[in-house]
């Protein structure tokens, strides 16, 4: 364990001070999301779809319309993103009727594959949406640091006092302890680096916004870790040391991205 929480750490020192850096810029940070995105959409794909070949010709359409699909958020039309939604549906009928003679299993390939485009660029192209606010570099930043602190405080604390299970049929490990731990950290940390980077939210919407992050992100994990466990998986990668895969990092980002942006557009003036 003490060799684990060395990498961990080791690994965290190291790609923080980047990520912050590349945070900054918006260049930078489209082609961090981009990367990203398809680094997460392959590692999905790997164990969501163990049973076809990663160049499979469905996956390389995810792979190719991903890319789009951001260039779309960052260039300011969302509205067009139903067009690759659309694409990515057709094309994936028009495999359906080629390959369903020779391979019956051709329709469950492409549900999940639509199901990966949808979970990996769909949920991470709200990190550009959040990026695009006033003063959205600072606001990736909390983000980040609230995500990080639920997973740091549920990691730590679970381990230190978890003893009621979670969610047991998923996820043995994690404990209504580390929940609540992960929770209480992550309300801290978005009121520390709220306050610290001047960022303009009063203190209830602090409270309320870091509260619906630290109850939704281990929904991200968990919703991960249904898909590894049914396919025997402990990781999804090993990109990064002590920490796996990068979907593994960033699963609760995914889901908390979609709810930082709501709350910001529809509850904060």
């Amino acid at each position: 364990m003490k060799k684990e929480l060395s990498r961990r750490w080791q690994t965290a020192m190291i790609a923080l001070p980047l990520l912050f850096l590349v945070i900054y810029g918006s260049i930078s940070f489209l082609i961090l999301v981009t990367l990203a995105a398809l680094i997460c959409l392959y590692e999905f794909y790997s164990i969501s779809l163990t049973e076809v070949s990663i160049f499979h010709e469905a996956l390389i359409v995810a792979y190719i319309l991903t890319p789009l699909w951001l260039l779309l958020l960052y260039t300011g039309y969302p509205e067009y993103l139903w067009m690759i939604a659309t694409l990515n549906l057709m094309i994936m009928a028009g495999i359906v009727v080629i390959r369903f003679r020779d391979q019956t299993g051709i329709l469950d390939i492409v549900t999940r594959q639509t199901l990966g485009f949808l979970y990996i660029p769909g949920l991470v192209g709200f990190m550009l949406l959040i990026h695009q606010f006033e003063n959205g570099h600072k606001w990736i930043y909390v983000t980040f640091m609230m995500v990080f602190a639920c997973d740091t405080g549920g990691y730590f604390i679970g381990k230190q006092f978890g003893k009621h299970a979670l969610c047991p049929a998923v996820s043995p490990k994690k404990t209504i302890e580390g929940f609540l731990g992960g929770l209480f950290l992550c309300v801290l940390t978005c009121l520390f680096f709220a306050i610290l980077l001047h960022l303009p939210i009063s203190m209830a919407h602090m409270i309320g916004l870091s509260t619906v992050v630290g109850i939704v992100a281990p929904l991200g994990d968990l919703f991960e870790s249904a898909f590894k466990r049914v396919s025997n998986i402990k990781d999804s990668g090993n990109l990064l040391p002590g920490h796996g895969g990068l979907l593994d990092r960033i699963d609760a980002l995914l889901f908390s991205g979609p709810l930082i942006y709501g709350y910001k557009t529809f509850l904060i003036v």
